[in-house]
C-alpha cells in the first residue's frame, strides 16, 4: 500500500500555503481558498478557525463578538464542529439558519418586503392572464377572449367551486370535462383545452389568495413573517417563506440598511464560508456589501471562502463566478492531494479544465488504477475486484456512480424514487429539485413529503429502540 511517505519539499510548500492563510486572516484581507478533491479544504478551514480562536479569542470574548462559519448542510456543520472542538466563540450553521437569526427580529421591515413581493406577483399574474405579448400568451388566450364582466363572473364561479376543481385535477381531460364542465358552461371555449383551463384557474386562485393576504396585512391582522427550515416551499399567503425567499429577503434587507450591515460585522468580525461554490449569489452579494462597508468604516473584517470553484453540485451556486460578485479577494490555490493515487489525480485533472492541477504530496503515489465501465457491468467489476488476491474479506467497496437513479437503486429505494419522479410535484421545471429534496443527506433540504417520511421513520426507530 502506498500514500505513506510524504515528500518533505511538498510538505514545506503546503505549510507555506497554510501560513499565508493565517497572514491574510491577521491582515483582515478577505480571500478565496481553492483546493481540489482530497486537498484538505475542510482541514484548511478548521485550521484557520483555530488560528483565530488562539490569537484573537480573548479579544473577541471581551467585545462579546463571535466567529461565523457558514456551511451548506448540517452534516458539514457537524463535521467542522468535530474538527475544531467545543468553542463558544464559533457559531457553525447553515446560511439559512444564520441569516434567519440575523433578520427575524426586523419584522416591520420584512413585512414591507413581503407585501411588495406579493404585489409584484399579483401584477405579473394579471399581466400573464391579460397580456397577449407574454411568453405563455397562448395558455391564457380563452381568458382574454372573455368580456371584462364575464372575466369577473368566471373568477367568482371557479372560486366558488375550488373543492370540485382539486378533486378532478388529476383526472383525464374527458373525465374532468364531465366532472367540472357544468360549473363553467356559460363561458365560451374555456374548456377547449383542459390543461390550459387548469393553468388559468390555478393562476386565478393564486391571485385571490395573495389579494386576501394583502388586505389582511393592510388591516393589521397579519404582522409576522415565518421561516421553517423543514419546509422548502413558499406559502406567501400564509406568511411562510422558503429557503430561496429567505435569501432574497435577507439580501434586500441587509443591502438596504447600512446600520444592519454594521451590526453584523461588529458582531461577527470573522466570517468563514465552507464549500463556497454552492453558495448562492445572494449570500456572496451580502458578504461583498459587508466587506465594502466595513472597510469604509475602517473596521477590521474578514471573509474567507473555502472550496473548489468547479465542484459545485447545484446549479444555483456561485461556482466560478465568485470574483464577479465579490471583488478584490486574494485567491490562494492548493495543488497537493492527500487522498488519491497519481492515476486517479491524473483523471481528475483532465476533467477539471481549469488552472488548478493537482499533484500528490506523497512520494509513493504510483500504483492505483482507473477503469471506466457502463452501468450494466458495474456488478461484474465489483465481483472481479472481490476475487482479487489483495481483497480483504468484509472490506467495503466504494462505487462512484453518476446518475441519481442509480444511487436510489443501490440504496434499495428505486420504487420510492420512481413514485416521486412521476408525481405532479416534480414535473417539468421542478424535476431538478427531485434529487435535492429526496436524496439529500441533510434533513433541512428534504421536500415536504420526504421530510414527513423521515419524521415518521425517525419516530418509529426511536419507539422501537426505547
Amino acid at each position: 500500500m502506498g500514500l505513506k511517505e510524504i515528500d518533505p519539499e511538498k510538505y514545506e510548500q503546503e505549510q507555506k500555503i497554510t501560513q499565508r492563510l493565517f497572514e491574510l486572516v491577521d491582515e483582515g484581507k478577505s480571500l478565496v481558498f481553492d483546493a481540489g478533491a482530497g486537498a484538505g479544504k475542510t482541514y484548511a478551514l478548521a485550521e484557520s478557525l483555530r488560528h483565530v480562536i488562539r490569537k484573537y479569542g480573548k479579544k473577541l470574548e471581551r467585545h462579546n463578538q463571535k466567529i461565523m462559519c457558514i456551511t451548506y448542510t448540517n452534516v458539514a456543520a457537524n463535521n467542522i464542529k468535530a474538527k475544531i472542538g467545543n468553542s463558544n466563540l464559533v457559531i457553525v450553521s447553515t446560511i439559512h439558519e444564520r441569516l434567519w437569526q440575523l433578520i427575524k427580529s426586523y419584522q416591520r421591515e420584512l413585512l414591507v418586503l413581503h407585501r411588495e413581493n406579493m404585489e409584484n406577483i399579483v401584477a405579473d399574474d394579471r399581466a400573464e392572464l391579460t397580456d397577449e405579448n407574454t411568453r405563455n400568451a397562448k395558455i391564457y388566450r380563452v381568458y382574454r377572449e372573455l368580456m371584462p364582466a364575464l372575466r369577473e363572473a368566471f373568477e367568482e364561479d371557479v372560486c366558488a367551486h375550488k373543492e370540485e376543481f382539486y378533486q378532478g385535477y388529476t383526472m383525464s381531460a374527458d373525465d374532468f370535462r364531465k366532472h367540472y364542465g357544468d360549473y363553467v358552461a356559460q363561458y365560451p371555449n374555456v374548456m377547449s383545452n383542459v390543461g390550459n383551463f387548469r393553468a388559468i384557474v390555478s393562476k386565478v386562485y393564486e391571485i385571490k389568495r395573495f389579494e386576501a393576504c394583502l388586505y389582511e396585512i393592510e388591516d393589521g391582522k397579519l404582522k409576522e413573517i415565518n421561516y421553517n427550515a423543514m419546509y422548502n416551499r413558499d406559502r406567501l399567503d400564509k406568511m411562510r417563506i422558503s429557503h430561496d425567499t429567505l435569501l432574497e429577503y435577507g439580501k434586500k434587507l441587509i443591502l438596504k440598511y447600512p446600520v444592519l450591515q454594521q451590526i453584523i460585522f461588529d458582531q461577527f468580525p470573522y466570517i468563514f464560508i465552507d464549500e463556497y461554490q454552492d453558495t448562492s449569489s445572494e449570500v456572496v452579494e451580502i458578504m461583498a456589501a459587508l466587506d465594502t462597508h466595513a472597510k469604509e468604516m475602517k473596521r477590521k473584517f474578514f471573509v474567507g471562502y473555502y472550496g473548489d470553484r468547479v465542484q459545485n453540485i447545484y446549479d444555483d451556486g456561485i461556482g466560478c463566478h465568485l470574483l464577479e460578485k465579490h471583488e478584490n479577494l486574494e485567491r490562494i490555490s492548493k495543488e497537493f492531494n492527500r487522498r488519491s493515487y497519481k492515476e486517479i489525480i491524473d483523471v481528475a485533472n483532465r476533467i477539471r479544465l481549469d488552472d488548478l492541477h493537482q499533484i500528490s504530496i506523497y512520494k509513493d503515489c504510483i500504483g492505483g488504477s482507473v477503469e471506466f465501465c457502463d452501468m450494466a457491468s458495474v456488478e461484474t467489476v465489483i465481483e472481479r475486484y472481490r476475487n482479487e488476491k489483495n481483497y480483504i474479506i468484509g472490506e467495503k467497496v466504494h462505487c462512484f456512480v453518476l446518475k441519481n437513479e442509480e444511487v436510489a437503486k443501490r440504496l434499495g429505494i428505486s420504487n420510492l424514487y420512481n413514485v416521486f419522479k412521476n408525481s405532479r410535484a416534480y414535473s417539468n421545471v421542478r424535476f431538478q429539485q427531485l434529487n435535492t429534496e429526496l436524496l439529500s443527506t441533510d434533513k433541512e433540504k428534504l421536500g415536504e413529503a420526504a421530510s414527513f417520511l423521515y419524521r415518521v421513520l425517525e419516530f418509529y426507530t426511536d419507539v422501537k429502540i426505547n
